[in-house]
């Protein structure tokens, strides 16, 4: 999309136009796994056709903070 730009000075991105929202995520539970800054969140779903919730596993940046977290897998349920 050409609507996300990188802005090297904040290292974020900055998203002009989107699609409007079609479902809500609420976090229900965060669960530290241990090895290498893992964790698993469990989210309700609501607006999803039939989707009840999500897992997520994450894994926090430790080389690079100002990253945040990486996304290794969903399960929509």
């Amino acid at each position: 999309c050409s609507n996300i730009k990188y802005r090297a000075s904040s290292d974020s991105f900055k998203i002009t136009d989107f699609e409007n929202s079609t479902h809500t995520v609420t976090i229900k539970r965060v669960e530290y796994l241990g090895n290498n800054n893992y964790y698993k969140v469990t989210a309700g779903v609501s607006g999803a056709n039939g989707v009840k919730s999500v897992i997520a596993i994450m894994q926090k940046n430790r080389l690079d903070s100002s990253l945040g977290f990486s996304v290794k897998a969903l399960k929509w349920q």
